[in-house]
């Protein structure tokens, strides 16, 4: 980087994946002087090319895995290529020294820029300087790492990382690196994941943990601070303000020091905080850090006695230097400090609506606009109804926060909008009547994932005839309904079993609903991946039932869930429980589009890919192709291709014609293979061939049947599943289809399968499985070499949610045809 002119007043983008290889570039860039900007490797490609516009980096720092998802014009720098590894094997091991600078870094210099959702429908950057991280991190070693590490004996701490890295709160781990304690990374296939999670704290007994109330919730469902289990040291909660109940809870915790932080981006990650032990019985969020002023100023910009209501204002040497670019909207939110004693002192307008206590400590009691914070991420509903507006089928678009408050389940956001009339053919005026056949759920949802990040994305869409208006005009957002029009009482039928009216209870529970019918969908409630996890750790507590993710996808509401899971109630009651096992498993079965055909991984199941649908286009139909014998009705094929046949013929039951479009993971890439070239051979076009992470089938070297341990067995089923369940009916069943598999191998025969093909590969090594050979290996088998993607992730890992959503948005373009509103 010195040598392509970094340095002070430069900035240096990361794009790198999740391991201990971005610590070093963090690292590196810092010491140059330069301003790093966190990119994540997950969000839309328009909202990076926005922040790569912003921030004219100097060049980005990428991987072969993360750079194919940049914008085509940014100036990559790959940190694996081999020019790279040899430039940086010719340069000392040692920090630059004064000859290898323009100049030395200065206090004032830019440390790092922070995007945060913006009004415009734009993010924006926060510029933090090195001066405020310093002070920063100063106040951290007096009153969070030096008293954790006292607290410890002494010992090196080790302090987990669960934020994304575009968070700023991921600042709080790397303070913990720069005072010489242990950073864990925690990977996204289990800092998503509540049980994982958990696990990973017990397992690595790990002692500080930085978590938004939200997750922590989560967390303590999945058995966090359980009795007889290691309990963190420190816990640092921040993000979104803590509840009583929540509060209460925390402070009566007997082995862990509980703090709550409270900061804006444009303050420096914190700004005020408090040790929950040292409080009352209500929450608050404490008092200012060293050298932060903290002012609650009335409407006139007069200071507010204690008890009265006021908007929050910060001071002090933390207030970051402004905003990228803006100087209009620095100039509006950063205000000279009339109450400083040093010149030219700022300050920054919270937006929030606090009071002092009696005894000094602030009290946080909501906001003066309409700004959200849903889940630790703050949110302009601005930045969203911008990107809905665009849709051709919506007119007009409102977004709001809901839930939380007892009557509109957990909190979430909804869209609410007005369809936009399609215009008529021959051109005349379009009549209101048609409107009514505007965008649905679907549609909408996969238009906002791809575009925004998944945090802003509304879990529920619901379509007005016009929007409310208050009498002078304006979008009365007060009366907006909180969710789509549910089923009132009166119609909803009583549960018919335990099971139903045990689910339907979980289900107001989890979500925050007075009442949930057997028929009401978790997801049209409100339901999110969050509370989804809740709902399955509490499925576990309450009748000792695993059940992955994609099964409640596919049984989202209480009746189909109990069916699932109540083995007494008549086959036909069942279709859940017994479509699980079928050959052909519906994922999303309606759409007017062709389907994609998603055939399963060595562990038998298609149910990893349950989370793919919500990321393509809406009107694509998607299904899994199981493995041959797990349902007693298969008829187990007594030759391989007579197998692949049988694959052929499950899909001709949907799709009697092609053109055909299949996908496969792992064994099911190449099983995906066999049956496209079947259908080429039947005379069928085959248009898509998807090819995630697999190999060829050697016959001689038994690909992926590994029936001899049970365990590696276990390992399949649990990744087929999805989810970290894996009972013994699952294992069984698995194993003898594994078996019967195997033995069918001396009748397997190479094809060449004619047409485009994509190779999805995974750049994370993984000791779990044997490393695929790549794209080359199936040169013989292609007519033409395939297009790759790198996906950052291991192979084990490729069909969990995060993996699966980064494919879907690559596929999506693939799969997609036109449906606009003419």
């Amino acid at each position: 980087m010195g040598d392509g002119g970094g340095g002070p007043a430069t900035t240096v983008a990361l794009a790198l994946p999740r391991t201990e290889a971005y610590a070093a570039a963090l690292l590196a860039v810092l010491k140059t002087g330069a301003a790093c900007l966190p990119l994540e490797a997950g969000h839309p490609a328009e909202r990076t090319r926005m922040m790569l516009a912003d921030a004219a980096p100097l060049c980005v720092l990428a991987t072969r895995s993360t750079a194919p998802g940049l914008p085509g014009d940014a100036p990559v720098l790959l940190t694996d290529s081999d020019s790279t590894i040899r430039a940086l094997a010719r340069r000392p091991a040692s920090d630059p020294r004064p000859g290898d600078l323009p100049r030395p870094p200065r206090p004032d210099d830019a440390a790092y820029l922070a995007f945060t959702s913006g009004t415009t429908g734009r993010p924006k950057g926060v510029v933090v300087e090195h001066r405020q991280l310093s002070n920063l991190h100063h106040d951290h070693l007096a009153t969070l790492i030096g008293p954790a590490a006292q607290r410890a004996g002494g010992r090196r701490l080790r302090a987990a990382l669960t934020a994304s890295f575009t968070f700023d709160t991921s600042w709080e781990a790397w303070l913990f690196l720069a005072a010489g304690h242990e950073v864990h990374l925690i990977e996204d296939g289990v800092r998503h994941d509540a049980t994982a999670l958990t696990a990973r704290v017990e397992d690595q007994r790990l002692d500080f943990l930085d978590l938004t109330p939200s997750l922590l919730r989560h967390l303590l469902d999945a058995g966090l601070f359980r009795p007889g289990a290691h309990h963190p040291g420190t816990l640092m909660v921040g993000g979104e303000a803590l509840d009583p109940a929540l509060w209460r809870r925390l402070r009566a915790l007997p082995a862990t020091t509980v703090l709550n932080y409270y900061g804006p981006t444009e303050c420096t990650v914190d700004a005020v905080w408090c040790r929950l032990d040292e409080q009352g019985e209500h929450p608050v969020i404490g008092r200012p850090q060293h050298n932060v002023r903290a002012y609650v100023l009335d409407r006139g910009g007069r200071l507010c006695p204690p008890g009265v209501r006021g908007e929050l204002y910060l001071g002090g040497a933390q207030v970051a230097r402004g905003y990228l670019g803006a100087p209009a909207a620095t100039a509006a939110r950063f205000l000279p400090d009339p109450f400083a004693a040093e010149p030219d002192a700022r300050m920054y307008r919270t937006g929030d609506l606090v009071r002092w206590t009696d005894d000094g400590a602030l009290e946080y009691l909501g906001r003066t606009d309409g700004q959200i914070k849903l889940r630790g991420v703050r949110i302009e509903p601005a930045e969203i109804e911008t990107v809905l507006a665009a849709h051709p089928g919506v007119a007009q678009v409102a977004v709001a926060a809901h839930g939380g408050d007892g009557t509109a389940g957990a909190p979430h956001l909804a869209a609410h909008f007005v369809p936009a009339p399609r215009r008529p053919r021959d051109g005349t005026r379009p009549s209101p009547a048609a409107a009514a056949d505007g965008p649905d759920q679907q549609e909408l949802r996969s238009w906002a994932a791809a575009r925004l990040p998944a945090a802003m994305v509304p879990a529920v869409y619901i379509a007005h005839d016009a929007l409310p208006l208050t009498p002078q005009g304006k979008l009365d957002r007060a009366a907006l309904p909180s969710r789509t029009p549910a089923r009132p009482p009166a119609q909803r039928r009583a549960p018919r079993t335990a099971h139903e009216r045990t689910v339907c209870a979980l289900f107001a529970e989890v979500l925050g609903v007075p009442e949930a019918g057997p028929d009401d969908d978790f997801f049209a409630l409100g339901g999110h991946s969050l509370t989804a996890t809740r709902l399955l750790t509490r499925l576990r507590a309450a009748l000792g039932a695993d059940v992955s993710l994609g099964a409640l996808y596919q049984a989202a509401t209480p009746a189909r869930l109990a069916a699932l899971l109540d083995t007494s109630a008549p086959a036909g009651d069942r279709p859940a429980a017994d479509g699980a096992w079928r050959m052909l498993l519906p994922l999303r079965p309606d759409g007017t589009d062709r389907p994609l055909f998603c055939v399963h991984p060595s562990g038998g199941l298609g149910w990893c890919y349950a989370t793919l649908p919500p990321h393509l286009p809406p009107h694509v139909p998607v299904y899994a192709l199981q493995a041959q014998g797990l349902h007693p009705a298969d008829r187990p094929a007594t030759t391989f291709p007579g197998l692949i046949a049988e694959y052929a013929a499950r899909l001709r039951t949907v799709q009697e014609h092609g053109p055909y479009r299949l996908l496969g993971w792992s064994l099911g890439g190449a099983l995906a293979h066999a049956v496209a070239a079947r259908l080429q051979a039947d005379g069928e076009e085959v248009e898509l061939l998807a090819l995630l992470d697999a190999a060829p089938i050697d016959p001689a070297h038994r690909p992926g049947l590994h029936t001899a341990d049970p365990a590696v067995v276990e390992r399949l089923v649990r990744e087929a599943l999805g989810s970290h369940a894996a009972d013994a009916a699952h294992v069984g069943a698995v194993t003898r289809v594994l078996e019967r598999y195997e033995a069918l191998l001396p009748t397997y025969r190479h094809s060449l399968y004619k047409g485009p093909a994509h190779y999805f590969r995974a750049t994370v090594p993984d000791p779990a499985h044997r490393a695929a050979g790549g794209p080359q290996e199936w040169e013989p088998y292609l007519t033409a070499p395939p297009t790759v993607h790198d996906i950052p992730c291991t192979h084990s890992t490729m069909g969990t949610a995060p993996a699966m959503a980064r494919i879907g948005r690559l596929l999506h373009p693939l799969l997609a045809r036109e449906h606009q509103h003419q």
